[in-house]
């Protein structure tokens, strides 16, 4: 077994965490090859090799350089290994890789997880945040070991054997022009894109999760986000009832989108909405929420006092929001829909649903009927427009390399829901038109500012408001 293993280590900046990456590296019982590339000469051990030179004059470009070199030398080696410097990868990563990759069909290429670990000692996954979840649909067994894939490609590292490299290489997309790709900027692509246009599937062994973790030394998110491991295992349980039939692979929505930044996409992990908190206040209620994630909001009404109801997004994560005392029903529309035909709730709540669904006109008419004679739907959406994504795609993080990108985003139909699966607001009276459609009355649009500037500017200046605010909220009753 020969390993070539390529490194991209930008400036001196994390050069701690390289040298404990390498010394992690030299304990692998394997032949190796370990070549670290960067854009300045590097003071290394004699069984280092330090390649200088970026493909081209971003800085940015350097975690494409591995691709020419693996390219190359494909012939040479059994094992492909690609790392940013602050990755640690182990001899128990690669012995797992090698071993279980045995029982996967070529195309399914065993992927690994990022962690970090805070103060306790607790390991905290950071890879899964916000809208990054596992794919139902994907989950599967193989030899009584349990796979699932999961949407965020991106793990600042891959390990691919020979066939997988050659099958990557001839797919034609497998260069060393840096690029953006689905799963968003230049930094990502370089370790995602094997596994969005070059043919290969990257699966996680759910079995023995924890071969396939890696640590992201800098510890830069472990306050920001990310899944601990007793929030995981519930969810490798559902994943293990759906093989066995006892939950639907469905999904409720077709929650990623077409663009190009991630940030569009449905979350699955959210963080409590205060605005809406606000507005329904304690007291006893009953609530449905459609398009439940792991339940942040909903968990709260329920601490309030409410009786609250979610349609979840998947079985996966509808495991979460169940262990917060919401009640959780099947993530299908039609089957929800008729289940809960009985039923009335004197709130039905939308968070930043809406923008996933092709008519929403039509979609909120298939909930009227489920609201009390005085009752109330909630809808908040993201405020933002095709012209402000089109800023965000083409600002400095974006527009690197747009010319290899195939997504023209400034084609005049680019914001209908076809080319984008993503209703921008670009003209805030077709979304109180969307209620009206669906014979709700609609009050005046809510904007939520989230800090005291653009409190002031919602006080003074509606239309401001409208601009610079990051979320609206719908308040509609049905017609009497």
């Amino acid at each position: 077994m020969k390993i070539l293993i390529a490194i991209a280590s930008y400036g001196e900046k994390n050069d701690d965490y390289l040298n404990t990456l390498l010394q992690s590296l030299r304990e692998i019982p394997y032949e190796k090859d370990i070549i670290v590339q960067s854009n300045i000469e590097k003071n290394l051990e004699d069984d280092i090799q330090c390649f200088v030179g970026l493909p081209n004059a971003d800085p940015r470009s350097l975690v494409f350089a591995h691709r020419q070199l693996f390219i190359d030398n494909l012939n040479n080696y059994d094992l492909f290994l690609y790392t940013e410097n602050d990755i640690l990868i182990t001899q128990q990563n690669i012995e797992a890789f090698i071993e279980t990759s045995k029982i996967l069909p070529e195309n399914q290429v065993l992927g690994f997880v990022r962690h970090e670990v805070n103060q306790e000692n607790e390991i905290l996954l950071t890879d899964i945040h916000y809208s990054y979840h596992w794919i139902a649909k994907s989950v599967q067994c193989v030899q009584s070991k349990f796979f699932a894939q999961f949407n965020n490609k991106h793990s600042a590292c891959y390990l691919l054997t020979q066939s997988q490299l050659s099958t990557a290489i001839k797919s034609g997309s497998y260069d060393n022009f840096p690029r953006i790709s689905g799963a968003g900027g230049v930094l990502e692509a370089a370790s995602a894109d094997p596994f969005i246009d070059c043919g290969l599937e990257k699966v996680i062994c759910l079995s023995n999760i924890e071969n396939f973790l890696v640590q992201h030394l800098p510890n830069n998110y472990i306050d920001k986000w990310g899944l601990n491991m007793k929030q995981l295992k519930p969810q490798i349980e559902a994943m293990k009832k759906i093989v066995n039939g006892d939950l639907v692979n469905t999904s409720f929505l077709d929650d990623q989108t077409k663009l190009l930044i991630r940030g569009f996409d449905k979350k699955y992990l959210n963080n409590c909405d205060q605005d809406v908190l606000k507005k329904i206040g304690s007291g006893r209620c009953k609530i449905l929420s459609v398009g439940c994630g792991d339940g942040s909001t909903e968990e709260k009404l329920v601490q309030m006092g409410h009786d609250v109801t979610a349609i979840p997004l998947d079985s996966i994560i509808a495991t979460l929001a169940k262990k917060k005392g919401i009640e959780v029903i099947t993530p299908d529309l039609e089957r929800s829909l008729d289940n809960l035909s009985s039923r009335k709730f004197d709130y039905i709540l939308f968070l930043e649903t809406l923008h996933y669904v092709a008519e929403p006109e039509i979609y909120l008419k298939k909930f009227v009927n489920l609201l009390e004679k005085n009752g109330t739907i909630i809808a908040t959406l993201m405020n933002i427009s095709l012209d402000h994504y089109c800023q965000l795609v083409n600002s400095d993080h974006f527009n690197f390399s747009c010319d290899k990108n195939t997504s023209n985003h400034k084609n005049e139909n680019y914001d209908q829901f076809e080319f984008s699966g993503f209703n921008f607001i670009n003209d805030h009276t077709v979304i109180s038109n969307w209620f009206i459609q669906a014979r709700l009355n609609v009050s005046p649009i809510i904007y939520c500012p989230l800090s005291w500037k653009r409190y002031l500017i919602s006080i003074f200046s509606k239309k401001q408001a409208s601009v610079k605010a990051t979320k609206c909220m719908i308040v509609a009753h049905p017609k009497i």
